[in-house]
């Protein structure tokens, strides 16, 4: 047989390689000082992690036994030739002396083999985890240059890098009143929620994190194993974190919230949503966006209601019924004149025709406005039975209640007959609620224990003379939505109006949203029938006739007196 013809030679001239540095860990020769009398020093193996260098030139690997420059090797097709750039090999070693690594012949106690000539280490004896900031910092910005970056099976550190795009936030309920919120990533097919991690790092450096530069951030995942995602990926999440005070954990576990704050969950869905996926308690996030933007499905009055509302009163009419049906109640804060009460009846009569009233509504008011109540139940909702529990005989009432729609009363006597406490109410109304922002005051501390389906409170004032009167009507309709009051004055009240400060403000804000619907005239003034104005003229009886003519020949000779 004829031997095989000769392959083509291809010279490829000088070639680029990439370089390769592949963390690995070694027993090395250390020369130790010797505890013998007859030797100074003696030889010991010590364990060392260490970054191997080599090249790459399209296939073939130059490794630290290579001592040629010209170098013979197969390639495609047959074998080529090619010529080490010795100056990119150069460049690759003085990069790693700029990472602090340093080649194992530096070090005196260390005789390298043969084979290690190119092997880098921070110190005799260090370990992987030693490598931590080299791995975390300068490895990405290798890979960036078109390095390679390998590890042996034994390296006990690993970086993990994160696909941005794998990035979810999830939500799942947790018992009756709270849900969990975690942001997870898959791992070797392991779940991880790197959530309470993002939470330790902003309570370490608070809003100096998002100042930093793009790049990578690192994280933690356990034992070993650290990840690595696009820091700009994050950024969002973590800005919301820290805008919505939820970085002040002990980052234990997964970001657990009340089911009552939509806001903080509306807010972080929104600036976040762009950049990464939500899914889970779809329900919940539907209600949180529709009552924070007031996107709420349209509510049908029923024929038995007596008028037609404004545009903005069918807002407050699909609001109120938002919250009742997620089991909430909500302060209704509009201008006064704005109709708060016709907005209250429509709720209650669309609840009654609905059949989801299933114990008489409970409507409590000063007791000047208890007639302004009958009659416009009377006027919009005919067909709602009332009772007014009022006046010396009304205990005498008390059977008629449980088949009476609506039960009327003022705040004296909610705070003096104790027997209106002891039921559970369909509907509560407290109108004129400012009456309850004293805390400390037996008015709000008996509306406090009534209990109801729904509690609505209705103001035209909801902050008379300080941010303690909205901490009340809150506690009544949503109790626990701003805290303890002690929490509330040092979080809100303290920081806004000693400091003003605009953060604290937005915060409070932002947490009431869902649950308190302010319109003043000027905003649904293009709602509002045109302005009548009727002059009407009154005559003076006489004792006010004298009065006045009094007052008037007083001030005529303080006058003349003054330009006398």
């Amino acid at each position: 047989m004829a031997p095989p013809a000769l392959s083509q030679l291809v010279d490829r001239g000088v070639i680029t390689p990439t370089p390769i540095l592949t963390f690995r860990e070694d027993r090395l020769d250390v020369h130790m000082p010797s505890r013998s009398r007859y030797s100074s020093y003696g030889t010991t193996k010590q364990t060392t992690a260490l970054a191997r260098l080599s090249f790459d030139y399209d296939g073939c690997i130059v490794t630290s036994g290579t001592a040629a420059t010209l170098i013979y090797a197969p390639g495609v097709g047959g074998m080529m030739r090619f010529q080490r750039d010795v100056s990119a090999e150069a460049q690759a070693f003085d990069r790693l002396l700029e990472m602090s690594m340093q080649p194992l012949d530096i070090f005196a106690e260390i005789k390298p083999k043969p084979t290690q000539d190119w092997d880098f280490t921070l110190y005799p004896g260090a370990r992987p985890a030693d490598f931590a900031t080299i791995l975390q910092q300068d490895v990405p910005r290798l890979r960036s240059g078109g390095w390679r970056i390998e590890y042996t099976a034994k390296w006990s550190l690993h970086i993990v890098q994160i696909d941005a795009d794998s990035l979810a936030f999830d939500i799942a309920p947790s018992g009756i009143d709270w849900f969990d919120i975690s942001l997870g990533v898959r791992i070797d097919g392991k779940a991880f929620d790197i959530l309470p991690m993002l939470r330790q790092l902003l309570a370490a450096n608070g809003a100096a994190l998002l100042d930093q530069p793009g790049g990578i951030l690192s994280l933690p995942l356990g034992p070993g194993k650290i990840a690595q995602v696009p820091f700009e990926k994050l950024k969002p999440v973590l800005a919301s974190l820290l805008q919505l005070a939820l970085h002040d954990g002990t980052a234990e576990g997964k970001l657990r919230l009340p089911t009552r704050d939509f806001a903080t969950l509306a807010h972080l869905e929104s600036a976040t949503q762009d950049h990464v996926r939500w899914s889970g308690a779809e329900p919940l996030r539907l209600l949180a966006r529709a009552l924070t933007r007031l996107q709420t499905d349209p509510t049908v009055l029923p024929a038995s209601f007596k008028a037609s509302l404004r545009p903005y009163q069918q807002q407050g009419l699909d609001w109120l019924q938002a919250l009742y049906h997620a089991g909430f109640g909500g302060v209704l804060a509009d201008d006064m004149g704005l109709g708060k009460t016709v907005q209250a009846l429509a709720h209650l009569t669309t609840l009654k025709a609905n059949g989801q009233l299933p114990a008489p509504a409970l409507i409590v008011c000063p007791t000047l406005v208890l007639p302004n109540w009958q009659a416009e139940i009377a006027q919009f909702a005919p067909d709602l039975h009332s009772v007014l529990w009022h006046g010396s005989d009304r205990h005498a009432l008390a059977p008629e209640i449980a088949d009476a729609d609506i039960l009327l009363t003022s705040y004296p006597l909610l705070s003096r007959d104790v027997e209106l406490a002891a039921r559970t109410y369909g509907l509560v109304v407290l109108d004129e609620a400012h009456f309850l922002k004293n805390a400390a005051t037996a008015g709000f501390k008996a509306a406090r224990k009534i209990k109801g389906k729904q509690v609505i409170a209705l103001t035209g004032t909801p902050v008379e003379n300080q941010l303690g009167d909205i901490w009340s009507l809150a506690e009544l309709v949503a109790p626990g939505l701003l805290g303890p009051l002690d929490g509330f004055r040092r979080d809100y009240a303290r920081p806004i109006t000693r400091d003003n400060d605009a953060v604290a403000k937005a915060r409070l804000a932002r947490r009431l949203r869902p649950f308190l619907l302010r319109r003043t005239k000027d905003e649904v003034a293009r709602d509002l029938p045109a302005k009548t104005e009727m002059s009407e003229w009154i005559d003076l009886e006489a004792g006010q006739l004298a009065l006045y003519e009094s007052v008037r020949l007083l001030m005529h000779k303080r006058v003349r007196d003054e330009i006398a």
